[in-house]
C-alpha cells in the first residue's frame, strides 16, 4: 500500500473493541473533568461566602469601636468591677520622644514597659 493511503478493510472484532473503549475512556475523562470543575466551582463560591463574611465582621467591628470609643459599651475588671472614667490626656503626658536619635527595638520595647508600669501604678492610685 503506498504512503499515506488507507486501508479500506472492515474493523476486526479487536479493533472495534479498542475504538469504542478509547470512546468509554474520552467519555470518563470528561465526567471527571466535570468533577473537577463542579468541586472548584464549589471552592470559588465558599470563598466569596467567606469575604462576604468577612465584610460583615469589619462593618460589626467598626460598629463595636465606635460604641467602645464613644463610651457607649464599657467593660468591667475581671472582679465585675466598673473601670475608671477614661482621662484625655496629651500624648507627651503618657510617653517620651526625642527627635533625631533612633531608638533600638529593644531600648523602646524597654521604655514601653516602664511607661506601662507607671501607668499600672498611677490606676492603682487614682481608684483607691
Amino acid at each position: 500500500m503506498p504512503h499515506g493511503a488507507t486501508s479500506q478493510l472492515p474493523l476486526s472484532q479487536t479493533q472495534s473493541d479498542s475504538v469504542e473503549d478509547k470512546s468509554f475512556c474520552n467519555s470518563s475523562i470528561t465526567y471527571e473533568q466535570q468533577k473537577i470543575a463542579d468541586f472548584l466551582s464549589s471552592v470559588d463560591e465558599w470563598i466569596e461566602y467567606l469575604r462576604s463574611e468577612k465584610a460583615a465582621w469589619e462593618k460589626y467591628k467598626k460598629g463595636m469601636m465606635q460604641k467602645i470609643f464613644a463610651q457607649e459599651i464599657r467593660f468591667k475588671d475581671d472582679d465585675g468591677n466598673n473601670f475608671p472614667e477614661w482621662e484625655e490626656k496629651k500624648l507627651g503626658e503618657a510617653a517620651s520622644f526625642k527627635k533625631g536619635k533612633g531608638i533600638s527595638k529593644k531600648g523602646s520595647l524597654c521604655r514601653m514597659k516602664t511607661n506601662a508600669s507607671i501607668m499600672a501604678s498611677f490606676l492603682a492610685n487614682t481608684t483607691s
